[in-house]
């Protein structure tokens, strides 16, 4: 992943984007793949998801589960909330 790559991850969302544009997949093939709810998928990755879900799309897509868990669920605004 070059450094531009890197600085367009801020979030988890971000990188699971990356990683199923890379595979070519939608994230209703992933849910379904995965046998996961849709909404687990497309939805609460940016607001709330167990470690268990991230650890099966990550291994899914081939991505780095280091990288992924090291990375905000959401981005944080001025006030730090």
């Amino acid at each position: 992943m070059t450094k531009k790559q890197s600085e367009d991850i801020l979030i988890l969302r971000d990188y699971v984007k990356r990683l199923m544009k890379a595979k070519q997949i939608t994230y209703k093939e992933l849910a379904a793949a995965l046998n996961l709810n849709y909404r687990t998928v497309s939805g609460n990755l940016n607001r709330s998801i167990s470690y268990k879900t991230i650890m099966k799309i990550i291994n899914y897509l081939d991505g780095d589960l280091c990288y992924a868990l090291s990375l905000p669920i959401k981005k944080e605004t001025k006030n730090g909330k």
